[in-house]
């Protein structure tokens, strides 16, 4: 039977569902439709009959309600993603299967981390007392009491691992983040040989762009020392030249007569001729010199980029990050990437849901599930590029191949910006 006045607007959850706090979410909602009698409508223990029967109606009904309140207690972006599922049961699965299966390490990480950083602050001791009971109890939601030695001896090891992660440099948080990140959180010693690899890229990086940095100055140092090579024996030539002319009305060497100063004196130059002449020369000097420390400055500007890049998708070979913030709306510029991955579903117009299995690979090899595609249009005067929707991604992708064969265009990469 249907429930009497029902609510449609009704949410289950205080909390909403935001893509990183589903176990507690999903508790939440369980003991809300257990309480309301309509667990059965998620877990198949109540089965739709058949339409010739007169208690189909009232269970459409009911299964229509549940979806209801279960979207409305996700946040708008997420509920976009499961709005056409067909019924509860297949909403929750889809639920469960995009969200359910996650490692759960990197919220574990940001739990310990808030707790050791939380301060009381302006807050009364009840205030910051609840705010700490809040991180715990969510924290022990992850990671029941358990006497078994095995499952304390894994969570010593993960403890090994948070800290580690924590102490990191910043150039290190992508690395960071695909760690805690994969579908598995791999042992401390895979962890630290990750990292090891990372840094020895890093390495060699940098020193392949000193190398260009100095091959770039050597060059521009020989092209100063060839320019001044010409103008010198170009120089001496003519003096050679010169020497041997000889004036029928002065009788000295270096010029003839119709040149003499003494018949023409407005050709006689004096030494603020010369001055000039020094004057050039100096400024060509000083020319070349800029010259070479502009692309010295310009090599040093890509090694701090590059040293801040890293392989997304299919090994990409560069990044170029549209804002410095960790948001989660950032677009990362990757010459690697195969498509272009979004992970919040309310930037894209025309979002398809894919109901089927679809996954793609990230940095460390792992596969995310894809929820859909959609489309998005990253120029005013452009069309737009097919983007797929990734809603467990940390950031927003932007494939270099992609867009450039897409929309034909060129990119330029420089220090401080990506010109397309």
């Amino acid at each position: 039977m249907a429930e009497s006045n029902p609510n449609p607007s009704l949410k289950l959850s205080s909390v909403a569902l935001n893509g990183l706090n589903y176990v507690p979410w999903s508790r939440a909602v369980t003991l809300s439709l257990g309480g309301k009698r309509k667990l059965g409508y998620t877990n198949g223990n109540s089965v739709c009959p058949d339409s010739k029967y007169p208690k189909y109606e009232d269970w459409i009904a009911n299964d229509q309600l549940v979806r209801s309140w279960i979207l409305n207690s996700m946040d708008p972006h997420i509920a976009e993603i499961f709005t056409f599922s067909n019924s509860s049961k297949e909403l929750w699965d889809s639920i469960s299967e995009l969200y359910g299966s996650n490692n759960n390490s990197a919220r574990i990480f940001e739990l310990k981390c808030e707790i050791v950083v939380a301060e009381q602050g302006d807050k009364t001791f009840s205030e910051h007392l609840g705010y700490l009971k809040k991180l715990w109890d969510e924290l022990n939601m992850y990671r029941p009491f358990t006497a078994d030695p095995i499952v304390l001896q894994q969570r010593v090891e993960e403890d090994k691992i948070f800290s580690l992660l924590s102490n990191l440099k910043p150039e290190y948080e992508n690395l960071r983040s695909n760690i805690l990140m994969a579908p598995k959180l791999h042992s401390f010693s895979i962890v630290c040989q990750t990292i090891q690899r990372e840094e020895t890229r890093k390495k060699t990086m940098n020193a392949n762009v000193k190398v260009t940095s100095e091959k770039l100055e050597s060059h521009a140092l020989v092209a100063e020392k060839n320019d001044r090579n010409e103008k010198y024996g170009k120089s001496n030539r003519n003096k050679g030249k010169r020497e041997s002319y000889h004036c029928d009305h002065c009788g000295k060497n270096g010029h003839t007569k119709d040149r003499c100063w003494d018949l023409y004196p407005h050709l006689k130059t004096g030494p603020d001729k010369n001055k000039k002449d020094h004057a050039a020369v100096a400024d060509t000097s000083i020319s070349m010199n800029q010259l070479s420390h502009l692309l010295q400055q310009i090599s040093k500007s890509m090694s701090s980029e590059i040293s801040q890049t890293t392989s997304t998708n299919v090994s990409g070979n560069l990044q170029a990050y549209l804002t410095s913030s960790c948001n989660t709306n950032s677009w990362i510029i990757d010459s690697g990437a195969t498509y272009h991955m979004n992970n919040n579903p309310s930037l894209v117009h025309d979002f398809i849901p894919i109901n089927h299995k679809h996954e793609v690979s990230i940095a460390n090899g792992a596969t995310v599930p894809v929820s859909g595609n959609g489309k998005i249009k990253f120029f005013p005067q452009s069309s737009t590029s097919k983007v797929f929707v990734v809603p467990s991604f940390p950031v927003q992708l932007l494939s270099v191949g992609k867009i450039t064969n897409s929309l034909n265009y060129d990119v330029i990469f420089s220090p401080s910006s990506v010109i397309f």
